[in-house]
C-alpha cells in the first residue's frame, strides 16, 4: 500500500453502537412531557441531525432561544443515558473493525458525531473509543452539523488524510449526504434506516459485520464492485 496513510471515519450511533431506539424513546419522552407532536417518521428524517437543527422542527410553533434548545436538548440526552447505559453494546463487527484498523499502521481512525459531548464522552467511558481512535469530534466544534461536510472534513484534517483516501462510514442520510460533500468515499450501513434511504452512499451494507479492513482499501483504490 502507499505510504500516505488512509483515514476511516467513523459515524457514532447506528455504526459503532446499537443506540437508535434509546434515541426515539428519549425524543418521545420529551415530546410527551412538553405535549409536541412527535413521530417515527419525523425520528427517521432528523435522525443524525444536531439538536440545534432538530429542536426548532420539534417545536416549530415556539420561538426557542438558544438557552432553550441548550437546556431542551440536555434534558432529552440526559434521558437518553439514562435508557443507553442499561443495553450499551457495540454493533456487530464493529469492535473488531475498529481495532483490526487501528493495529494497522497504514490507517488512521477517527469519529464524527452530532451527538452532544456530554453523551460522547458517557460513551467513550464505557467502551475506551478514545483508546482505539485518534480523534474524537462531535458536533459542537464545528460552524455546521450534518448534512454539511464541516465535520467529516475537520477530522480529515486532524487525522491528516486527504478526503479521496478516507472513507466515511454511516447509517443516516445526513450523515451520507455530509460524506459525499466532502469528497469522501462512502459507505452505508442499513442498521437504523432501509437500504434505499441510503443508497446515494457509494456502498451499501445491510450486515455491518460483513465489511472488512480488504474491503476498505478495496473502496478507496476504487477496485470494489461488489454489492451487500
Amino acid at each position: 500500500m502507499p505510504d500516505q496513510k488512509l483515514g476511516v471515519l467513523f459515524d457514532l450511533d447506528g455504526v459503532l453502537i446499537d443506540s437508535g431506539e434509546f434515541h426515539f424513546r428519549a425524543w418521545e419522552w420529551l415530546a410527551d412531557r412538553d405535549g409536541v407532536p412527535f413521530s417515527r417518521s419525523f425520528f427517521d428524517q432528523t435522525f443524525g441531525m444536531p439538536n440545534r437543527q432538530i429542536l426548532p422542527r420539534m417545536y416549530p410553533d415556539s420561538r426557542l432561544t438558544e438557552s432553550d434548545v441548550e437546556r431542551l436538548g440536555e434534558e432529552k440526552e440526559s434521558k437518553y443515558r439514562e435508557f443507553v447505559a442499561q443495553e450499551l453494546d457495540w454493533m456487530p463487527g464493529a469492535r473488531e473493525l475498529v481495532d483490526e484498523l487501528a493495529a494497522d499502521e497504514h490507517w488512521v481512525v477517527g469519529l464524527f458525531t452530532s451527538t452532544p459531548r456530554s453523551n460522547l464522552e458517557f460513551i467513550d467511558q464505557r467502551l475506551a473509543l478514545s483508546d482505539r481512535m485518534a480523534v474524537l469530534l462531535n458536533g459542537s466544534e464545528v460552524a455546521n452539523g450534518k448534512p454539511a461536510p464541516d465535520g467529516y472534513l475537520e477530522l480529515a484534517r486532524r487525522l491528516e488524510v486527504q478526503p479521496e483516501r478516507g472513507v466515511v462510514i454511516e447509517d443516516a442520510p445526513a450523515g451520507i449526504e455530509a460524506g459525499n460533500a466532502g469528497g469522501f468515499h462512502t459507505v452505508g450501513l442499513a442498521t437504523t434506516h432501509e437500504p434505499s434511504t441510503i443508497a446515494t452512499a457509494d456502498h451499501v451494507f445491510t450486515d455491518p459485520s460483513a465489511l472488512t479492513v480488504q474491503i476498505l482499501a478495496d473502496i478507496v483504490s476504487g477496485t470494489f464492485r461488489a454489492s451487500h
